[in-house]
């Protein structure tokens, strides 16, 4: 029964990307916002902490999960 349910969210999220493979693109985006974040993080980490770069940052995760 578990196994089911995965497969339906899969399914389901490969409507919402379309026939085009969007998976591809998902992870790579992914990927890519991963690694900026570990470098705006340790960037931010090494000035000191509440700086304008961590500001920055937290302003544009949240502009970004809008």
């Amino acid at each position: 029964m578990h196994g089911k349910n995965k497969w339906l969210s899969n399914n389901s999220i490969q409507k919402k990307t379309g026939p085009n493979n969007g998976t591809k693109v998902v992870s790579k985006e992914a990927i890519r916002m991963q690694l900026t974040e570990a470098l705006l993080w340790r960037y931010a980490w090494s000035n000191e902490a509440g700086n304008p770069t961590l500001q920055l940052y937290q302003q544009k995760m949240e502009e970004h999960e809008q």
